[in-house]
């Protein structure tokens, strides 16, 4: 079991946050109830919080304004206090992109387009033969979407 003397806040709490905890070497994998981005949700004196975030309150006190709590283990499940930090929103995103984790083409929850795709576009498109409203069209996309990725202003890690 985790030691108690090494939490802040008051043992009581810690108690009752770690009964929806399931505590490994590594990540402490949340159990409890999770929100639709997959972090934890832990109500704390009657308000519904991040886990991750009342994880590192309990650990270390309060939060201080403006910052995030982030994971260096980039579980969103993960509330051992071992594995966050605060950073700012900017250092966030930064840690985020240098880790590739950003929300680029396929991986955005609602794109219609995929690589494959993409690349028939740009070559019907090269041939000349076919605009972008006519490509839009057959692909189901809207124009900004086709000339995006035809032009490639979007779509930039695709070869």
């Amino acid at each position: 079991m985790v030691d108690k003397a090494l939490f802040s806040s008051d043992s009581g709490e810690w108690e009752t946050f770690l009964k929806k905890v399931n505590i490994t070497n590594g990540c402490w994998n949340w159990a409890g109830a999770k929100d639709r981005d997959g972090y934890g949700v832990y109500t704390y004196k009657g308000k519904a919080k991040r886990a991750h975030r009342i994880s590192w309150y309990l650990m270390h006190g309060e939060i201080p304004a403006g910052l995030c709590v982030c994971h260096h283990c980039d579980n969103r499940g993960c509330v051992n206090p071992s594995h966050l930090f605060v950073a700012t929103n900017q250092e966030n995103t930064a840690d985020r992109n240098r880790k590739n984790r950003q929300a680029i083409g396929d991986r955005m929850k609602r794109a219609k387009l995929n690589p494959q795709k993409v690349k028939e576009l740009r070559a019907l498109h090269a041939t000349g033969k076919y605009g972008i409203r006519y490509l839009a069209h057959q692909y189901g996309i809207c124009f900004a979407t086709a000339r995006e990725a035809t032009c490639r202003t979007g779509w930039k890690h695709v070869e």
